[in-house]
């Protein structure tokens, strides 16, 4: 099976999706946003009896153990950081959430919660790659959509950002956001800035 996100997941990660799409929708979405939140640094956990005290509120309604949460977690993490790191469009997305098995309903919570945690996660995904690697060089162009299959996102503007960083060799990152989600962006960096 071919998927987006990844070129080869990891079988856990297939084999935690499976377990995923067995619990509750809360549960669920309270799952996904505790791996937004940790993509986005705004949940600091240093140690691993702290993410089972976070947890541990989960473990009772869910009928999992907090391990088996903190693993749930790791997958849902590792598959929001692939589809960040290739940034997906909702349907591919989508696509690679039903392949790992889940059912249209929480596809789509899936795609809800990267659309409306995208700022955040993308702050969270810049930090990280940029407090590990030294950015080098960053070159940016907009653009305007021509053509699309959706008749709504044509006339709509974009921002392409590459980002040429230094993991040891040179090694450039792309980044595709829509207007908004640009100055979304940009207001929360002047507010990580002045604080």
């Amino acid at each position: 099976m071919k998927f987006h996100f990844s070129d080869t997941p990891p079988s856990q990660l297939c084999a935690d999706f499976q377990t995923i799409q067995k619990i509750d929708r809360d549960t669920f979405t309270q799952l996904i946003i505790a791996s937004v939140k940790l993509i986005s640094g705004e949940l600091e956990l240093s140690s691993v009896s702290q993410l089972y005290e976070a947890l541990d509120p989960l473990s009772e309604p869910s009928g999992l153990s907090t391990q088996k949460l903190a693993n749930l977690i790791r997958s849902i993490t590792l598959f929001l950081q692939g589809v960040l790191g290739k940034n997906l469009k909702p349907e591919f997305i989508e696509q690679d959430a039903k392949n790992l098995g889940l059912d249209d309903e929480k596809s789509a919570v899936i795609c809800q919660l990267m659309k409306k945690y995208f700022v955040a996660l993308s702050r969270g995904i810049f930090s990280q790659t940029l407090s590990i690697h030294p950015l080098l060089d960053m070159d940016w162009k907009f653009g305007v959509t021509a053509s699309s299959s959706e008749l709504d996102e044509v006339g709509s503007t974009f921002l392409q950002l590459k980002l040429t960083i230094d993991d040891g060799g040179k090694r450039d990152v792309f980044v595709e956001m829509s207007l908004q989600q640009f100055y979304d962006f940009l207001h929360e960096m002047e507010k990580a800035q002045s604080s």
